[in-house]
């Protein structure tokens, strides 16, 4: 070992960021990991530690099973992640380790983190007369590499070193730099002598362990060695973590369940679903434009709040160019349609333009996923979600008049004027609510009503409270199926279109025979 450990027992680590797990591992510091994310594969060791699920959006839950007190995160992580682990008491420490530079720092503070003080070490570059290596130098930037401390922090350069002051200064060890080649032109063979330098401090004999932490110095993270608090409620909070989840996935597909019933009654097209109204397009072109200008780091409300504004944006888009288009069924599908495929366009355009951060963010939102779910947003989207569906039992006999069609239906007392916008409204909100908290999840609104259909029949006062139980119990139960795939944890939206596309194309098939 090239470090002491002091307090390793009192931070526990989930590490989702592979530079800093290779780093604990190297600096001897792996007693702190408690988990790791299905990225971390180096050294091998690592992985027989719990993986808490992907790189850059691993799962809430398994985080917290591991009752952690810091979680290590890259660039990359998602920042609605690190809000929530902060609000359960879990510190999130990042390390944006993108060049050679950032590596010294990332090592100070998982060092100071962990309770790890490197050796301080003579760099000696001739013996006789000794000559060391001050700060500023390339031996000074080697030590550094390798997890050792310059024994002088005082002086820069080279210099000769006097016994009374070598005896003063007090090394743990000494490197001798004294190599077989200048130092100014190590071109392709730094790396090696690196190596070398690392079998080289192997022979150096162990600190003690320090006894005080404040011998720990020039670190901004000693604070945080005595920031542990353990996690006298787990169970609770794994409760409550499951709980959100649960009850988003109950609204969620209630509303994609329910706004796919009206749409299949209203249009008279057994394959609508709830995005052919272009919502989900409006959703996601104004999640990724929040989260490519960094307003996502305001708080955890901006991104679904712009998903909800851009669907609703949509809707309005699509409402105007059908009214203008002459109105009917088949016009306002045709609007969705175009309305979808332009946000689509921008959409690509956005993603082209963003960071990989940015990119991996938005690919994440779009693939559908529960657990971003929490109390603020569930309460304004079970709002929304509950007063349009509201409305849609309330026109339960007036959309089994319009299955009919809306002649038949106009001609039954059935005012077509007014309970068409009213319905496709209220459909339109209950999904734009859906997708500002869940993201983009599709065929919950094409596979559910068919099922629902075929075992209590096509009355609507039974078909959509039957439907809207389904459509909540069937995403549950494809949240849970995600979780089955191994280390990484598959989002809900990826399970329904996995099992909804076969199905959508047998409805195809179907409806072409019988046509």
């Amino acid at each position: 070992m090239v470090a002491a450990v002091i307090f390793a027992a009192a931070v526990r680590l989930v590490s989702c960021a592979p530079a800093a797990t290779e780093t604990l591992y190297d600096m001897g510091a792996e007693g702190c990991l408690v988990g790791r994310s299905s990225a971390c594969l180096y050294p091998a060791a690592a992985t027989n530690l719990p993986s808490v699920g992907g790189y850059s959006a691993p799962s809430i839950e398994r985080i917290v099973a591991c009752k952690p007190t810091h979680v290590l995160v890259s660039y990359l992580a998602d920042p609605s992640l690190s809000n929530r682990l902060e609000r359960l008491g879990i510190k999130v420490v990042q390390f944006p380790c993108e060049r050679l530079k950032d590596y010294a720092p990332m090592r100070a503070r998982l060092a100071a983190l962990c309770g790890v003080r490197p050796k301080r070490v003579l760099a000696v570059v001739q013996k006789s007369p000794m000559i060391v290596a001050g700060r500023e130098t390339l031996p000074d930037d080697i030590l550094a590499e390798i997890g050792c401390a310059n024994a002088v922090t005082n002086r820069t350069g080279y210099f000769v070193l006097s016994p009374e002051a070598r005896l003063k200064l007090a090394p743990e060890g000494e490197v001798d730099f004294s190599m077989n080649y200048d130092l100014t032109r190590l071109g392709p063979n730094l790396r090696g002598e690196i190596e070398r330098l690392r079998t080289r401090l192997k022979d150096i004999k162990d600190v003690k362990d320090i006894k005080d932490v404040k011998d720990i110095k020039d670190v901004k993270d000693v604070k945080d060695v005595n920031g542990y608090k353990d996690f006298k409620d787990l169970n609770g909070a794994l409760f409550r973590l499951r709980l959100w989840r649960v009850l988003a996935g109950l609204l969620v597909g209630a509303a994609l369940a329910l706004a796919g019933a009206v749409l299949q009654t209203v249009l008279r097209n057994p394959l609508a679903d709830p995005f052919i109204l272009g919502i989900s397009g409006g959703a996601s072109l104004a999640a990724a434009a929040v989260l490519a200008t960094g307003l996502v780091a305001v708080g955890s409300f901006v991104l679904p709040t712009a998903a909800f504004a851009g669907a609703v944006v949509a809707l309005l888009a699509v409402a105007a160019i059908a009214r203008a288009a002459g109105g009917g069924p088949v016009t306002l599908v045709l609007a969705g349609v175009v309305s979808g495929s332009l946000s689509s366009a921008v959409l690509m355009v956005v993603l082209a333009c963003a960071s990989s951060r940015t990119l991996q963010s938005v690919t994440w939102w779009m693939m559908g996923s529960l657990q971003t779910a929490e109390p603020a947003s569930l309460a304004a989207a079970g709002a929304c979600i509950g007063a349009a569906s509201l409305v849609m039992f309330s026109q339960s006999r007036a959309l089994n008049a319009l299955a009919l069609g809306p002649d038949l239906a106009q001609s039954l007392g059935v005012r077509t004027g007014r309970v068409l916008p009213l319905v496709l409204g209220a459909a339109s909100l209950a999904v734009a609510a859906a997708v500002s908290l869940a993201g983009i999840i599709g065929f919950v609104g094409l596979i559910v009503p068919h099922a629902v259909r075929r075992i209590v029949g096509a009355n609507h006062r039974a078909l959509l409270p039957a439907s809207a139980l389904a459509g909540g119990l069937f995403l549950v139960a494809c949240d849970q199926l995600g979780k089955l795939f191994g280390e990484v944890e598959i989002p809900a939206g990826v399970v329904t279109a996995l099992a909804g596309g076969p199905f959508f194309l047998w409805l195809l098939v179907r409806r072409g025979r019988h046509a």
